[in-house]
């Protein structure tokens, strides 16, 4: 166990694929006030009830991250942290991470934390380390390590793209605008024990469950 600083060090790739698959994965969302929602009004369907109250849905959660600040942002940064399961039991040692992220031209940097409440865990003094860090642009994805700078594998390249094909944001700028869009208010559910509002929306075959906090109107993860 006291050698969970080598390990995220030499497993960048673990804690990346931590990250999308969303174990422990929280937004960071500016306070602005929002101005107003980008997303069109037409849609095909024969539910029109149902689909209005959907879109309506989704209205409040474009509302609740911001609005028009959300809708118009460059750059961000999101923190969370991830976990694992081993032998059917939760690993008591998390790392965590911080994902800057620019929109034009796009880029994200993913590095992997390694917070001093687990090195007290083990024993260990000192601070937060940040030792290692994986790269994406529009030419492929890079691994940092104290090693040097390699390429990351292509099939773990093209489950990035995936998951990236179908981010939130994609999701509202792309989907939402397109005429053949399908959005679908499923009715409530339980996520992480708070009550919250599924929303499914579907384009071209592909579709995302969304389910939205029923207080705030946030998006659950």
């Amino acid at each position: 166990m006291r050698a969970l600083i080598h390990w995220a060090a030499r497993n960048p790739r673990a804690v990346l694929f931590a990250l999308l698959l969303g174990l422990g994965f929280t937004s960071a969302t500016p306070g602005a006030r929002a101005q107003a929602s980008a997303i069109p009004s037409a849609q095909p369907g024969a539910d029109l009830a149902n689909a209005d109250h959907g879109r309506k849905l989704l209205d409040q959660m474009v509302a609740a991250l911001g609005g028009d600040a959300w809708l118009n942002r460059t750059t961000w940064v999101e923190y969370g942290q991830t976990g694992h399961f081993y032998k059917g039991q939760p690993d008591p040692y998390v790392v965590g991470f911080e994902d800057y992220r620019r929109l034009s031209p796009y880029a994200e940097r993913i590095v992997p934390v390694v917070h001093v409440s687990t090195l007290a865990i083990l024993g260990l003094p000192g601070r937060d380390h940040r030792d290692t860090a994986t790269v994406w642009n529009a030419q492929g994805g890079w691994e940092l390590t104290f090693k040097g700078k390699i390429e990351v594998p292509k099939e773990d390249e093209k489950e990035y793209q995936r998951v990236r094909s179908h981010a939130l944001e994609v999701i509202v700028k792309d989907w939402l605008k397109r005429p053949d869009v399908t959005i679908t208010d499923d009715g409530s559910m339980m996520v992480q024990r708070r009550l919250g509002e599924k929303v499914t929306v579907s384009v071209d075959g592909d579709s995302v469950v969304l389910a939205l906090d029923e207080s705030n109107h946030l998006p659950h993860q």
